[in-house]
């Protein structure tokens, strides 16, 4: 059979069938979302990747919606084809796709793996801004998560529930997406996160709307919206990590295993990863370059990861180097031994001396077996295509703390989860 491509569709044109896989699905309650259901919204898109917004009415939408499913491949036939309309459209189209008490949706099985399974038209976070009154389109971006915002209600008579994340892109701009309802709730990364590797988690989020408050710019979330976590196109793969470094550092005090990522390791060895790669395959021993770090002495600022929290097994993650303060005559031996019980919490060690000239913390007071919870969520990476150390995502979200920059207004709880760590020495490392 031949099926007729999306891109030959039009209002005249009837007795047409289609081939088209259902991208996404939602449903239309009215602008607040609390009210009867109006119609069912697709995103449709065929073999050659041309998309195509299609509506169900409310009056069809227990014969037919029910029986649409996403990521299913259906033939389409004896619809209505309409000129789409002039605003919050979810696609570049400027025709749209009806449902008729006549349309038939047949369900194709084992289809051929040429549809697309994203449809998006990603707009950079600079070109926010200039979107805010535009109503033509909908907004689709994507960006490294930093941080979830805890849910609260707002709105009127605090009827809804909000929760705001921030994304930043590969230039370390930050962008806010409020999400509301449903959206706001269900918000998840549990099935995502592994905080053992640390590996970014980058996310697409599609049907966005633009707005602004107290002068920021931000997304808004609609019943269009729809979330995609480390989507596998093109425009995500800038942000993946392929640089670990790890190794054991003392200051006198304790021991300690830190590592860091692509432009950090990069600063502490001295050298690009390939370079590292094509040394391990070709020396018979440990790698040189690597070997050269023992003895190097360096002030870090870290993040204190699930492994930090384990009294015999810490590990940190490097943020950034703060100072480079070159190679050590000597390694310094962990001076101080201390007993577990007095490493329980911060609160409970006693005071200790580290390295003379390090107006940092010792290791020994960065150990606890309690973890603390905190109402929002920060994710702290290493961005591989910059030259020189990321920033802390926490200092654009104490900007918006103070500034109370969030939609509807509230107030954020900011914690901090970066310390000072002490001027460490290397001691042993490896690469993985």
């Amino acid at each position: 059979m031949l099926f007729t491509p999306i891109t030959e569709l039009n209002p005249q044109k009837i007795n047409v069938v289609i081939r088209v896989r259902v991208i996404r699905k939602w449903e239309f309650r009215g602008a607040t979302n609390d009210g009867p259901l109006r119609h069912i919204n697709l995103i449709l898109a065929d073999e050659q990747g041309t998309a195509i917004h299609a509506e169900i009415p409310a009056a069809l939408a227990i014969e037919k919606g029910s029986l649409i499913q996403i990521d299913k491949v259906y033939e389409i036939r004896h619809f209505r084809v309409m000129p789409s309309r002039g605003y919050f459209k979810p696609v570049h189209n400027n025709l749209m796709i009806q449902f008729t008490l006549y349309t038939q949706a047949k369900v194709v099985n084992d289809p051929p793996h040429i549809f697309p399974i994203y449809i998006y038209n990603l707009t950079s976070f600079e070109k926010v801004e200039e979107n805010v009154d535009n109503r033509n389109y909908l907004i689709d971006v994507i960006g490294m998560l930093t941080q979830i915002g805890a849910p609260h209600v707002a709105g009127y008579n605090n009827s809804s529930i909000v929760r705001d994340i921030f994304i930043k892109d590969i230039s370390d701009a930050s962008l806010k997406i409020t999400l509301w309802g449903d959206q706001a709730s269900g918000f998840s990364i549990d099935n995502v996160c592994n905080e053992s590797n640390n590996k970014p988690i980058v996310i697409m989020f599609v049907g966005c709307l633009a707005k602004q408050f107290k002068g920021q710019s931000y997304l808004s979330s609609t019943t269009a919206t729809t979330w995609y976590f480390n989507p596998n196109i093109p425009e995500a793969q800038e942000y993946y990590i392929n640089y670990k470094l790890s190794f054991v550092v003392t200051d006198g005090t304790s021991e300690a295993e830190f590592f860091c990522f692509d432009t950090i390791a990069k600063r502490i060895v001295g050298k690009p990863c390939d370079t590292l790669i094509t040394a391990t395959m070709t020396s018979q021993g440990f790698p040189p370059d690597l070997a050269a770090i023992v003895s190097l002495k360096f002030t870090f600022v870290v993040t204190l990861n699930m492994s930090a929290f384990s009294v015999t097994n810490r590990v940190f993650s490097i943020l950034y180097v703060l100072t480079n303060h070159g190679r050590q005559t000597s390694v310094p031996p962990t001076v101080l031994n201390y007993p577990q019980e007095q490493l329980l919490t911060q609160d409970d060690i006693f005071e200790s001396t580290a390295t003379q000239d390090s107006p940092a913390t010792s290791f020994a007071k960065l150990s606890t077996s309690a973890r603390q919870e905190n109402t929002v969520r920060r994710l702290q990476y290493c961005d591989a295509s910059k030259n020189s150390e990321s920033q802390n995502v926490d200092e654009y979200t104490d900007q918006l703390t103070k500034n109370e920059l969030s939609s509807p207004p509230k107030k954020m709880k900011h914690t901090q989860v970066s310390q000072r760590m002490p001027d460490s020495t290397c001691s042993k490392n490896d690469n993985s």
